[in-house]
């Protein structure tokens, strides 16, 4: 994982929005740690002040600006985690009884039990 990643981690268990990705760096960075979380639901497709965004195809999607080439998951329990459309790449590492919904190109995974994965 590179040193440069923004990070969403060790936060306390509750709604987890685009909102917390804001800060020095968001921007630039061009890959996204969320870590050390425990009964959360991470909800990385919904702009701020609407839950859900959609396309015109009705899929979900990202707000502008958040192409990450790669998003890590890493050490999480008992979380749902929403990902956005993205060309990237997802590492899903030692997560338990977790949901994961994503589209992206290429999922990888190591350690974790119970996984619950849906891509489009």
């Amino acid at each position: 994982m590179p040193p440069t990643a923004l990070k969403l981690a060790a936060l306390p268990p509750g709604y987890i929005s685009r909102a917390a990705l804001h800060g020095p760096g968001a921007a630039e960075s061009a890959s996204l740690l969320i870590a050390d979380l425990r009964g959360s639901v991470v909800d990385l497709v919904a702009t701020d002040g609407q839950a859900g965004a959609a396309g015109e195809d009705g899929v979900a999607v990202a707000a502008a600006g958040a192409e990450w080439s790669a998003v890590y998951l890493y050490d999480l329990t008992e979380c749902v985690v929403l990902l956005p459309l993205m060309k990237g790449s997802v590492m899903i590492h030692n997560c338990k009884k977790c949901i994961v919904l994503l589209g992206v190109h290429q999922v990888r995974g190591r350690l974790s039990s119970t996984p619950r994965a849906a891509s489009c």
